[in-house]
């Protein structure tokens, strides 16, 4: 009850991107899909169990062209200081045009799932929103959703692809707020 504890709080934080590792198992959590790995060097384990996530590769042989692209630095010989953090041309393009990424939304079991479980638009949009960033939509953002799968006769399951891909491209889901 003391005056200093009612004083409203001016803490600051800066958003950061995603370290690769982080992004590249977010992505994987969303479709489904998870990458797979191998090391360079074939002793003790050239190839890693499906399902491993990046975040637990320990071994600095480990190549992945996804971590490569989101700035994982060489765990062998590079400082954890030396992590480039800042969204890249290239990066984006692979987030917005990416023959892969779209492959793996278009076949995501978790898409799949979510479009059987929730038959109308707005719970579908719930549902991937929350899981993709981990709070509810807006009704705006449920109107323009709904408004987009009827101007352009989408089915359930290429709105839930569409809706996916919006938010992976959004700052919401690439940064730490």
């Amino acid at each position: 009850m003391t005056r200093t504890q009612q004083l409203p709080a001016k803490a600051t934080f800066t958003t950061q991107r995603l370290p690769a590792e982080v992004l590249v198992d977010a992505l994987a959590d969303v479709t489904g899909i998870s990458d797979e790995y191998r090391s360079r060097v074939p002793e003790p384990f050239t190839y890693y169990p499906a399902g491993t996530r990046s975040v637990d590769l320990g071994d600095a042989t480990v190549s992945s062209s996804a971590l490569e692209l989101f700035g994982r630095v060489s765990r062998d010989v590079s400082l954890e200081s030396q992590r480039n953090s800042t969204l890249t041309a290239r990066q984006l393009l692979y987030l917005m045009n990416s023959r892969e990424l779209e492959e793996r939304i278009r076949k995501s079991p978790v898409l799949n799932e979510l479009s059987k479980q929730h038959p109308n638009i707005p719970a579908l949009c719930r549902a991937i929103t929350l899981m993709t960033l981990s709070r509810f939509p807006t009704q705006q953002e449920i109107d323009v959703y709904r408004e987009y799968a009827k101007t352009n006769k989408l089915s359930l399951r290429n709105l839930a692809t569409d809706i996916l891909w919006t938010q992976i491209n959004s700052i919401e889901f690439l940064y730490n707020h």
